[in-house]
């Protein structure tokens, strides 16, 4: 249905919150946010104001994972920053590239 958006707002892609066309792409973001939730034991943007996490999400940095992890290699942080990037066409472009990747 047109406006009409299902999900969780922690995984929710940017595009998606922007009403810009949904893509595949979207899996690999909360993907992307999974990751980063079972990893860090937190969202990657832990913000209960709507407006404050649409603004995070779809121009904020990208939330550092080896900053609540440095025991996690370097790497782990790169994918997620790739998994979560704000424009779709930096995010993993495909299923098989997310695998590989990890």
């Amino acid at each position: 249905m047109d406006g009409f958006v299902a999900g969780s707002p922690a995984y929710i892609a940017p595009e998606t919150w922007a009403e810009r066309p949904v893509t595949p792409l979207v899996d690999v973001y909360a993907l992307g946010a999974m990751m980063y939730r079972t990893l860090a034991s937190r969202t990657p943007f832990p913000i209960d104001n709507l407006v404050e996490l649409f603004r995070l999400v779809t121009r904020g940095e990208r939330p550092s994972l080896h900053a609540y992890r440095p025991d996690l290699p370097v790497e782990v942080d790169r994918w997620t920053q790739q998994a979560l990037a704000a424009d779709p066409k930096i995010r993993f472009q495909t299923p098989r590239a997310v695998y590989r990747s990890l």
